[in-house]
């Protein structure tokens, strides 16, 4: 019995200090990200990777936003919130491998 209090507190400690920090981190990268390929976006690897930031920003602001009851709202709210953030998420790896097979066509072309 012992362990798991110590489990559950320590889990306690990381929601409370070590997710806020990587939510931060995240969304300031992501920021840069944006900043950064925005002025260069002469090419479309560059637009991949900057709508793979712009999705990773709004999937790390849907995960780190608690809706309480979901069901209090409305049933399709209900439904989609789980749904929403991994769509965005999985969008967000599909641009990124998308701007690598674009990058290796535009190397190997023969």
């Amino acid at each position: 019995m012992m362990s798991s209090s110590i489990f559950s507190f320590l889990q306690l400690q990381v929601n409370r200090y070590v997710i806020p920090i990587i939510i931060t981190l995240g969304n300031i990268g992501n920021a840069f990200i944006i900043i950064l390929f925005n002025k260069r976006r002469n090419n479309s690897c560059s637009t991949y990777i900057l709508w793979a930031a712009v999705m990773n920003i709004a999937s790390i602001t849907l995960y780190s936003v608690n809706h309480g009851d979901t069901a209090l709202y409305s049933l399709i709210f209900c439904k989609f919130h789980p749904y929403i953030p991994q769509v965005i998420s999985q969008t967000a790896r599909y641009l990124t491998i998308f701007a690598c097979i674009d990058r290796f066509f535009s190397y190997n072309s023969y």
